[in-house]
């Protein structure tokens, strides 16, 4: 597997938006769900509030891809919320 993609998706995060606060990423496996026992876990505090991404998928990388995904969605619907234009914010993937 190689994690260096996925630390540079993610390192790189902050420097694009100086809002982003805190990030932590736990990669875990289950030995009871066999078919999907690869975990991402993402938690982003960002403007201010928290988003928690939990995923699971047969390999760490498509974990990883179904996170960021998810986080690239939930961060564009507070941008929204904010009015935030996002024109001003670079995506993160």
């Amino acid at each position: 597997m190689d994690n260096k993609l996925y630390y540079r998706q993610i390192d790189g995060a902050d420097r694009i938006d100086k809002e982003i606060a805190a990030a932590r990423v736990h990669f875990k496996t289950r030995s009871s769900a066999p078919d999907e026992d690869k975990i991402c876990e993402i938690e982003l505090t960002i403007y201010g509030d928290s988003l928690f991404i939990n995923s699971k998928a047969t390999s760490f990388e498509k974990a990883v891809r179904d996170a960021m995904q998810e986080l690239s969605q939930r961060i564009d619907e507070q941008l929204k919320n904010m009015k935030v234009p996002l024109s001003t914010v670079e995506p993160i993937l």
